[in-house]
């Protein structure tokens, strides 16, 4: 008898749960079809969202601003490439070493490149540093300082101290490097390299237009050499 009634209050007990279960989801399953209804009137225009929804929509117009502006192109294609702060460019000179040798003065760039319109030592500064003022034709003024000079290695290496208008990175730091051609078809000629080290917060367009400016200067030196 006993074991019995333990049965049925175990029946009882389980077809409760059971009965919890099954209310629990149908409700869960109505909200869910409520939910779907109610976003599809409102997409369809139908209805309007209820008022106290408002500060919502604002917080999210909001976080998708945001989210748009770290996701626009501009801003993640810059993440995305793989960005290299060292510059080099170099070319062969068809002139004889010593007279290519003889312009790599800071003070006599704007005697070959064609985009200074003067090149100058700054004066009243210190006599232990050689600073020189380059004044571009655009406009733009860069005032360098000769970092090292070896007239046994043949060359110079100088930073930009200041810059106007403003550079859009720290720093840079740049050696013109020559090397006498002794054999082969370039024989008497000179080999030469323009490197570029910079902070790394130079951009792309920084690198580039430093890429840029050096095979113009580069090539400007040539023409300058092939005069004499």
């Amino acid at each position: 008898m006993k074991s019995k009634s333990k049965k049925i209050a175990s029946f009882s007990f389980n077809s409760i749960l059971q009965g919890f279960y099954h209310a629990w989801q149908f409700i869960f399953t109505v909200i869910l079809i409520s939910i779907w209804i109610v976003a599809w009137l409102v997409q369809a225009g139908s209805i309007d969202m209820p008022e106290w929804t408002k500060d919502l929509r604002d917080q999210d117009d909001e976080d998708w601003k945001v989210r748009d502006e770290i996701t626009s192109p501009e801003n993640t294609m810059a993440s995305r490439i793989p960005m290299s702060n060292f510059v080099i460019e170099s070319a062969v000179i068809e002139a004889p070493f010593s007279d290519v040798w003889h312009l790599i003065k800071l003070q006599d760039f704007a005697k070959f490149y064609s985009a200074l319109e003067k090149s100058e030592w700054v004066k009243g500064t210190s006599p232990d540093t050689d600073i020189v003022r380059w004044t571009f034709k655009d406009g733009t003024v860069l005032e360098v300082k000769q970092e090292e000079h070896s007239t046994i290695e043949h060359y110079i290496t100088y930073s930009i101290i200041s810059s106007q208008p403003a550079l859009t990175y720290t720093s840079a730091v740049s050696t013109v490097r020559l090397y006498a051609v002794t054999s082969g078809e370039h024989a008497g000629q000179t080999f030469i390299t323009w490197t570029g080290n910079f902070s790394s917060d130079a951009d792309a367009d920084a690198i580039e237009d430093a890429k840029f400016k050096r095979r113009e200067a580069l090539a400007d030196l040539a023409k300058a050499v092939a005069k004499k």
